[in-house]
Order: C-alpha cells, then sequence, then structure tokens
C-alpha cells in the first residue's frame, strides 16, 4: 500500500494525544465525545484512499449529528502519517450518540460487502 509507514512509537504517541484531547473535552464541556479514526491494519495508515474513505465517514457522521440536533462545542480533526482523527464534543446524550454511532457503523459495514 502507498504512503507514509509508522512505526510503534509513532502510534503510542498519536494515542496518547487523542486521550489527552479526549480529558480535555470532558473536562472543559462535560459532555459526550466522539473519536471517529479508521483501524487500518499495516504500517500505512493513511494515503489518498483511505483519506477519501475517512471523509466519506466524517460526512455521514456530521449529517446524523445535526439530523440529531446536536451541539457540537468542539472539534479537532487531524491528519497526520498516523492516520486521520476527528474529536467531537457533543452536547447531546451519550445513549442518542451510542445509537447513532452503532447505526452508522452498522451501514457502513453494510456497504463493504
Amino acid at each position: 500500500m502507498q504512503g507514509e509507514q509508522v512505526v510503534l512509537t509513532d502510534m503510542l504517541q498519536c494515542r496518547e494525544r487523542r486521550a489527552q484531547i479526549q480529558d480535555t473535552f470532558i473536562e472543559q464541556y462535560h459532555c459526550t465525545v466522539i473519536s471517529f479514526c479508521m483501524n487500518i491494519p499495516g504500517p500505512v495508515k493513511t494515503n489518498e484512499q483511505i483519506r477519501a474513505a475517512f471523509d466519506s465517514g466524517k460526512n455521514t457522521l456530521l449529517l446524523k449529528l445535526e439530523q440529531a440536533e446536536a451541539d457540537i462545542k468542539n472539534s479537532i480533526e487531524i491528519h497526520e502519517k498516523t492516520g486521520d482523527e476527528l474529536l467531537l464534543a457533543i452536547d447531546c446524550p451519550a445513549e442518542k450518540i451510542k445509537n447513532l454511532t452503532t447505526e452508522i457503523e452498522e451501514m457502513l459495514k453494510k456497504r463493504r460487502f
């Protein structure tokens, strides 16, 4: 697969950064946090094709949140060699967000096969 390769330390730093952002969002906004990223096997975590898939999923998520009238308090989008990520602080009940994200995940699984 084409793209820049990452090593374990890159991924560990990425996960630590993600956890810090999540903690900050929870502390600052006291609300539900969504971490949208893709689980890509192998040493290449992003390239044009992966980014296109990420953007498609992100757009679906944002549309569903808009339809649910979820209030996005803050968002951070990251595009680095460790992968593409979107972190959202959402003022909406966690159960509603869980149902919404599960619905999206199931819909996307059906598309792949």
